[in-house]
């Protein structure tokens, strides 16, 4: 039998109302609370969880980008190697959200399945 590294991710959320002066003063002082244990997230904050195979390929390939944001539409259009996708974004945090879907789909190709080290593993053996 054979062994996989298998990550787990959780994802943790709280959203802390803070006065202050500035966003980065608040930033700061909800930072400090954190470091100092005031503030201490739990298993109610939980928000996703995610089971990731370490082992993952190399890129082999080029990767072109182009990116391009229309406001009036609220489009935000990715190239990348011949494939075109298209996501609604108004705001910073759907830019990130867009951003990360893009790349964990393009990436998505790339990862190697149990199935897919059982096969490497076999190959080498009839070397």
């Amino acid at each position: 039998m054979k062994k996989y590294d298998i990550e787990i991710e959780e994802i943790l959320r709280r959203v802390i109302s803070q006065e202050a002066d500035s966003i980065e003063s608040a930033l700061n002082i909800v930072e400090e609370k954190y470091d100092n244990e005031e503030i201490v997230l739990d298993s109610s904050d939980f928000v996703e969880k995610s089971f990731n195979n370490l082992y993952s390929k190399p890129l082999k390939e080029k990767l072109h980008i182009s990116i391009d944001y229309n406001p009036q539409s609220s489009i935000l259009k990715i190239v990348s190697n011949n494939k075109e996708d298209k996501y609604f974004c108004d705001c910073v945090r759907d830019l990130d959200r867009c951003l990360q879907t893009f790349v964990s789909d393009y990436l998505e190709d790339y990862e190697i399945t149990a199935e897919d080290l059982e096969i490497d593993a076999e190959e080498e053996l009839e070397k």
